[in-house]
């Protein structure tokens, strides 16, 4: 089964996808991403180590475009990783207007991650600037 995920996740993960300009194709992306974890778990198509490298950075390092295709060139995979958490917590943001066209999406995004429980992951990997956003998106959209 992983080895047929393979073309997959290694297409989806693309600088092209991570950082393109509109949400709508970042949320399709991060919702194929978490359908991938769900049927890969209880092992996760990136190794822990390579996701805990890339766990330190900052979130503002990825709102550059530039940035962000020089790192992942330093350090592909584990970038990818951060970069997944961080287009998560933004597809949980479409959450806020059901009349989005990402609703349903995010709903599903937000279904993989409670059913892999891959917030546990972020813990582990002490993600702790996107778990406090999450947290802090949620709180909003509950008021």
């Amino acid at each position: 089964m992983q080895s047929a995920l393979i073309p997959s996740r290694n297409a989806l993960v693309s600088v092209d996808l991570l950082s393109h300009p509109d949400s709508d194709v970042r949320v399709s992306v991060v919702s194929c991403l978490t359908e991938i974890v769900r049927i890969t778990a209880p092992e996760t198509p990136y190794s822990d180590d390579l996701m805990k490298v890339i766990s330190n950075f900052t979130n503002t390092v990825f709102n550059v475009t530039v940035s962000l295709s020089l790192l992942y060139l330093l350090v592909p995979t584990s970038l990818v990783s951060q970069e997944i958490f961080r287009l998560t917590i933004e597809a949980f943001e479409k959450l806020a207007d059901a009349s989005s066209r990402s609703y349903k999406k995010a709903e599903f995004v937000l279904d993989n991650v409670a059913k892999v429980k891959s917030c546990l992951v972020m813990l582990d990997l002490e993600c702790y600037d996107l778990i406090l956003q999450m947290f802090r998106n949620f709180f909003k959209f509950i008021r």
